[in-house]
């Protein structure tokens, strides 16, 4: 008996959030966003944007991870800082002039 009485509350409380779901599939803000494609260079790398574990960011140009992990050492490998792999990321367009406004930004202090 009791276990009717508490799914009979939860399958109306299921009904309620589906008929919800349904009303936001309808609203704009559901609407797929326009999907852009990597940026790449005319060499074939793709720009790879990333933070510093303990503060900072960068980017390396590279046509794929190994790549990647190389020119790190090259551009890096002295200086004793890590890069923080869950920020690692190739970048779009419109992604990279955001990352080169945020670093004019903070390069004039």
């Amino acid at each position: 008996m009791v276990c009717l009485k508490y799914s009979k509350k939860y399958l109306g409380y299921s009904k309620s959030i589906s008929n919800f779901v349904k009303q936001l599939k309808n609203k704009t803000m559901f609407k797929k966003a326009k999907r852009e494609n990597l940026l790449k260079n005319d060499k074939g790398q793709y720009r790879y944007l990333f933070n510093w574990i303990g503060g900072g960011y960068n980017d390396i140009w590279a046509k794929n991870l190994i790549e990647f992990e190389k020119e790190l050492k090259l551009q890096f490998g002295a200086s004793g800082l890590k890069v923080d792999y869950r920020t690692l990321r190739k970048c779009t367009p419109t992604q990279s002039k955001q990352w080169d406004q945020s670093w004019r930004i903070v390069s004039v202090f």
